[in-house]
């Protein structure tokens, strides 16, 4: 929605960028098997995903700036 995007230029433009939350993807605090399930979807190309620009950035868990099975493997092994 129109309501989750970031105005504000600090943000946008900080490096990095400030959700360092990896495996979060649902970015509500805490790392759960519903944020596997979300990059799950993600990774399929669900079009009914919904998912924050920090959600994004979240499921980008080994940090090598692709989302891939590689950061589904990481956070199912995150929590085991």
């Amino acid at each position: 929605p129109i309501s989750m995007l970031c105005r504000d230029t600090a943000i946008i433009h900080a490096h990095p960028y400030p959700f360092p939350a990896a495996g979060d993807v649902n970015r509500d605090g805490e790392i759960r098997l519903n944020d596997a399930v979300l990059l799950a979807h993600l990774l399929s190309e669900d079009t009914g995903t919904e998912i924050t620009a920090a959600g994004i950035y979240s499921a980008d868990c080994d940090g090598n700036g692709l989302i891939q099975m590689l950061d589904l493997r990481w956070l199912l092994h995150s929590l085991v």
